[in-house]
């Protein structure tokens, strides 16, 4: 599990004119500290990538409200009105789509994640780990379109493959074995979710 941008800010301990050990204050502060940590857990899950990033989201969506009402009014005092309007328009959707854009890939990468560890399939794994980024909305569309194909592909031929390996490796038990892995890890992770 990935966080992202988790601001922890902790506040001072203050003590004045206190007669302590050296043990009894470092446990007084780290006392202090701890409660701190534990109280600021909203923060932790806030920022956590297997819900989006839901205070990232909120943030990209407050700096785009922002810009939408201010950029008009800097406008207007500028006596460019039309200019500013624009401008906060603009900003708000994109900084709109940037934190949708961005919640939704966050949390489609970790179910991806999850489907792949379910898979009960090295090479599925290593294959998945292996993917790199696309470099633009054309690549990506390509390797979309690409990795369908495979999945189709694979997911057909895993339904008769697997029992085949499966017997092999171990007799009867294994075949059956195979069957299932075949229908349920080839067929339906690679057909459906790939």
């Amino acid at each position: 599990m990935q966080v992202n941008d988790l601001p922890i800010e902790l506040d001072e301990v203050r003590m004045y004119n206190q007669f302590m050990t050296t043990t009894l204050l470092l446990h007084l502060v780290q006392t202090e500290y701890v409660n701190q940590i534990v109280g600021a857990y909203h923060k932790f899950f806030a920022s956590s990538d297997v819900l989006g990033n839901p205070s990232g989201l909120l943030r990209n969506f407050s700096v785009g409200f922002r810009d939408l009402i201010e950029q008009p009014a800097r406008g207007l005092a500028d006596e460019e009105l039309l200019k500013g309007v624009g401008k906060g328009v603009k900003s708000f959707f994109k900084h709109s789509a940037v934190g949708l854009l961005n919640s939704t890939s966050k949390i489609s990468n970790n179910v991806g994640r999850g489907l792949a560890l379910a898979s009960l399939d090295p090479k599925f794994q290593r294959d998945r780990e292996n993917l790199q980024a696309p470099t633009g909305a054309g690549d990506g569309f390509l390797r979309g379109v690409t990795r369908l194909g495979q999945g189709i592909f694979e997911g057909a031929t895993g339904i008769v493959q697997q029992p085949i390996k499966g017997a092999k490796e171990d007799g009867v038990n294994g075949f059956f074995k195979g069957v299932g892995r075949g229908v349920v890890v080839r067929f339906i992770f690679y057909f459906l979710f790939i």
